[in-house]
């Protein structure tokens, strides 16, 4: 393979503009309603369009939403069945609406202990820990929280009171979880709280397809599972990948912005166009109220902080898919100096990096993608962080 390698062994990025590379990372961890559309991260055009396939790439439903894979001149039957085969098994386990999915098991335990698979305490592992580093900006116990919000998607009509939030958030301390990993138990700790890792559970899916892909001596590969992207290897001329971000303002349009030199790399968007619904009269510019999908765990309500979308790029896709959700809820400020601190290494193995979108038309990206990052639409200003 042509994949560059540092010391340890782990990918990196090509050095393209001057010394610089985004961060290395180590392997050893891998890994909601943030199902971003297709085109939340847009492959840029002309990177696949004149690749010759063994076999044509395949979209399957699995994890909520549709799950694309493109392993060009290397796809073969077997390969894609392989992969599709792991999304199969991951789903099973985190399908929030299987009552024989592990999360779903749990769930319904009402706190006592729950025997689930390896690939579960893995992903859980990750995600209390992730918590843990972002003060529960992420947290995988708001699962009553989010389950009030889902029933009112399906029911526009009510959304839930502010009794009700409150009562939910009490059975919300990610804290109270206990993880046995020697019984392979989980124990809420709480018998009315619940779990959700649907935002972190595509990441965990993609690095599960990554280590097939490495296995698998493909060269070049684009993983689309409903918006999270992970782009492995190089193109067929050895070049690195090139991504669009949404314009969160128009999201079926032109991107606003591009990055370059991406490879053996995740990179995860939450906004807020998607897993959205309106109140009232069903249309936002009716006089229908705006609801999008990433919850504040300390207010129980969508975030209100600004932000439009919070791009996360990093080669651990798990902790980009949480991370995404972390950075849009703790805000622009306070995201980028906890990167800045290095928080996240024992998370990610390096520092993830991120680009924000805010409703001033700014915007943000750590420094580690000057070089990298352009902005496509005139409409918006860029600084470095």
């Amino acid at each position: 393979m042509c994949r560059k390698s540092d010391a340890s062994g782990n990918p990196v990025f090509p050095r393209t503009n001057s010394d610089r590379l985004f961060f290395s990372v180590r392997r050893g961890k891998t890994r909601n309603r943030k199902i971003i559309a297709a085109a939340a991260l847009i492959l840029s055009a002309g990177t696949m369009s004149c690749e010759k396939r063994q076999r044509e790439p395949e979209s399957r439903e699995a994890l909520g939403t549709v799950c694309s894979v493109n392993l060009y001149e290397s796809g073969t039957e077997s390969k894609y069945g392989k992969i599709f085969a792991r999304l199969d098994e991951i789903d099973a386990l985190f399908n929030l609406s299987s009552p024989a999915s592990d999360i779903s098991r749990v769930n319904a335990a009402r706190g006592a202990p729950v025997e689930v698979a390896p690939d579960f305490i893995k992903v859980l592992s990750e995600a209390l820990e992730i918590a843990r580093v972002t003060e529960g900006a992420f947290n995988p116990a708001l699962g009553s929280v989010t389950e009030l919000w889902r029933n009112a998607k399906i029911h526009t009509d009510r959304i839930p009171s502010k009794t009700e939030i409150r009562n939910a958030l009490a059975h919300a301390d990610f804290r109270k979880i206990r993880l046995d990993e020697q019984a392979g138990t989980v124990c809420m700790g709480d018998a009315e709280a619940k779990l959700d890792l649907n935002a972190i559970a595509k990441g965990f899916a993609a690095d599960s397809i990554a280590e097939i892909l490495a296995q698998g001596n493909v060269k070049g590969a684009t993983v689309n599972l409903g918006g999270h992207i992970y782009v492995f290897g190089t193109k067929k001329d050895r070049s690195p990948w090139k991504l669009g971000i949404k314009n969160p303002n128009a999201p079926e349009g032109i991107p606003a912005v591009s990055i370059s030199g991406l490879q053996d790399t995740a990179v995860v968007t939450s906004g807020i166009y998607d897993g959205f619904f309106t109140n009232g009269s069903g249309d936002k510019n009716a006089g229908g109220v705006f609801f999008h999908h990433i919850i504040d765990p300390e207010t129980g309500f969508p975030a209100d902080n600004g932000i439009l979308s919070m791009t996360v790029v990093c080669r651990n896709a798990a902790a980009a898919d949480a991370l995404g959700t972390a950075f849009f809820v703790m805000g622009k400020e306070k995201s980028f100096a906890m990167m800045g601190e290095g928080a996240f290494d024992p998370v990610a193995g390096g520092r993830p990096l991120a680009v924000s979108i805010t409703n001033d038309a700014r915007i943000s990206a750590s420094r580690g993608l000057e070089g990298y990052i352009g902005v496509v639409l005139n409409d918006y200003t860029i600084s470095f962080r």
